[in-house]
């Protein structure tokens, strides 16, 4: 998967550049410059355009919504056993995600990355973990796994069964509205700190290399001054997040493809 961004210093240059200019005018440094890279690292990354500026770049999608939308490019190029086990670990992702959240809200000074460690490698446990806390925290019990979903997973995975595309499409199906319909109970929890919650899980994630970076900022020139980046963050719509976007079968409409941001 691919993701379309800009050079901090391109962006700059041609801003210095229209200065001057009056509207309308063409940037610069338009859109359709701006280079596109493929999205190997979550949630941080470094590149270099093609004039040689280095930029760092921190991602604010989750994983498990980046991981989706691959599903679903997947579904739309005909990648139907991939699309499923994509699926499957966008889910997994998620269930990460909703652990720390939830474990957050009871303890902001939680040692996640110790305490993951121990089940890192260990999906079943996870899931356990999932479901008490699940329980405890909306006081009633979880969304259970359909066992078809996860029976179907498990051949795909383990079996090398080839999917059909109805049967990617269903599974597709299941995970959004699990997603959307677990998200839906956090938000109606949480309504005034979610957002701390989840900027805080980010920073943990990104932590060891934003220090990195600090150590040695990238300097760029602005007005003749120079000054100096630590990182830049990247936020946009995804399926998961798009407000045209109401059900799963909406994520296959035409108008709903972006020609910004994530790439097929």
């Amino acid at each position: 998967m691919k993701i379309k961004v800009s050079c901090m210093q391109c962006f700059s240059n041609g801003q210095e550049q229209d200065k001057d200019k009056t509207l309308p005018y063409i940037p610069s440094y338009p859109y359709w410059e701006y280079p596109t890279i493929e999205l190997d690292k979550w949630p941080y990354l470094e590149f270099t355009c093609e004039k040689g500026h280095l930029t760092r770049l921190t991602i604010s999608f989750e994983l498990y919504e980046l991981l989706f939308q691959q599903a679903t490019y997947c579904i739309m190029d005909g990648y139907y056993r991939e699309s499923i086990s994509t699926y499957n670990a966008a889910l997994e992702r998620f269930i990460e995600y909703m652990i720390e959240i939830m474990m957050l809200s009871n303890s902001m000074n939680l040692d996640f990355n110790k305490l993951w460690k121990e089940v890192s490698n260990q999906s079943e446990r996870q899931l356990g973990a999932f479901y008490f806390l699940y329980s405890i925290h909306f006081n009633e019990l979880p969304p259970f796994l359909d066992k078809n979903k996860v029976a179907l997973r498990n051949q795909v995975v383990h079996k090398g069964k080839l999917a059909t595309k109805e049967e990617a499409l269903g599974f597709g199906k299941y995970v959004f509205d699990y997603i959307k319909n677990t998200l839906h109970k956090l938000e109606g929890k949480h309504p005034d700190t979610l957002g701390e919650l989840k900027a805080m899980r980010h920073f943990r994630l990104i932590k060891p290399d934003y220090e990195k970076a600090m150590k040695n900022p990238i300097k760029i020139v602005v007005d003749g001054e120079e000054q100096y980046l630590g990182n830049t963050n990247m936020a946009g719509p995804c399926f998961l997040t798009q407000e045209s976007i109401k059900n799963y079968e909406d994520c296959f409409k035409e108008e709903n493809q972006l020609s910004y941001g994530l790439q097929r």
